[in-house]
Formats: structure tokens, C-alpha cells, sequence
């Protein structure tokens, strides 16, 4: 697993819905929308998110059954493979999770976002984005970073009105699409 931002949220293909959440999908709580009809994908690869899977071949049927009777070092063993499972198993949810805050954040005009924004469970995402710093303040178009106004000194950039002045807007559309 790579980095919380590598990952987004996508809508589920039709095929991948059961019929069920196909015919009522759209009426069940938003909650519960995201866990049947969205999907947490790697930005990079498109690659569905898979939760981790403990493998705990390298203990027997008997000691996988009865962890209080291992040796000792058996014990310690099965304690680290529990807590790294448990770790991977954080971190899987912890990705979800700011995947989430980030469809939130970033689809305000969604009636899904709008629904969850709404709910408890929304508002927890919304405020555990902003606290870690995940969710970023956007800016506007026309805007940079520096502030409202444009630029660092205040005068904003007009390079491009610049060029459109210089060249006139026709010849540019002109040489783009001919």
C-alpha cells in the first residue's frame, strides 16, 4: 500500500453490483452507497485497494487453535504476525477512510456527498480530513495559493491575458484548432 493520497474513490461498474443493490442501490443510507456502489482505487493504476489477508501457514492446525498452550517463542512469534496483521489491517482502514474525506471534500454537488455530509458518520470524515491535513483548501479559479488577490505582491498574474492582448484571441484559437 502506498500513501493515504494515492487513492481515490470510483463508482463500481454496473456488471460488479449485485442485482439488488442494481434495483435499490440508490435508496439505502449514504453510508451504506459507499460500502455497495464506490470503490477505493489507486490513483496510479486504476488497482482495486485489497484488504491484507493474515497468513499464519507457518503454524500448525493445533497451535492456530490453541495459542495458549505455544512454546514460548512460538507465542512470540504468532504475537508479531497478530500485530502486524493488525497494523496492516489500520492502515487499510485509515486509506478508506481519507479516500472518503476526499470524495467529500472534492464533490460537494453530489446528492451522495450532500446526504453524507449530513450524516455523523460524513462529519467525522469531513473534521479527520482537515485535522490530519489530508483535505487541502482549493483555489479558485483566477486564484493562486498566495491569496485572493493573485500574487505574492499582491498585483496577481496576467501573463496569459498578456498573451491573449499581444496575439489576439482569434489567431490563438485559430493555431490551436485550425
Amino acid at each position: 500500500m502506498n500513501t493515504h493520497n494515492d487513492y481515490v474513490l470510483r463508482r463500481k461498474s454496473r456488471a460488479d453490483l449485485n442485482p439488488s443493490v442494481r434495483m435499490y442501490g440508490e435508496s439505502e443510507p449514504p453510508e451504506m452507497q459507499l460500502d455497495h456502489m464506490w470503490e477505493v482505487v489507486s490513483r496510479s493504476t486504476g488497482a482495486k485497494l485489497q484488504m491484507v489477508k493474515p497468513d499464519f501457514s507457518e503454524f500448525t492446525p493445533s497451535d492456530r487453535m490453541y495459542p495458549s498452550t505455544m512454546a514460548p517463542d512460538v507465542k512470540d512469534r504468532w504475537d508479531m504476525k497478530n500485530r502486524e496483521w493488525e497494523n496492516q489491517k489500520d492502515k487499510y482502514e485509515r486509506i478508506e477512510r481519507m479516500a472518503r474525506a476526499e470524495f467529500l471534500a472534492e464533490n460537494p454537488d453530489l446528492p451522495l456527498a450532500r446526504a453524507l455530509a449530513k450524516t455523523s458518520y460524513g462529519k467525522e470524515l469531513l473534521v479527520e480530513g482537515n485535522q490530519s491535513g489530508f483535505i487541502q483548501p482549493k483555489a479558485e479559479a483566477g486564484t493562486d495559493l498566495h491569496g485572493e488577490s493573485g500574487g505574492v505582491y499582491g498585483g496577481g498574474s496576467n501573463v496569459g491575458n498578456n498573451a491573449v492582448e499581444m496575439f489576439g484571441r482569434d489567431s490563438i484559437l485559430g493555431t490551436l484548432f485550425p
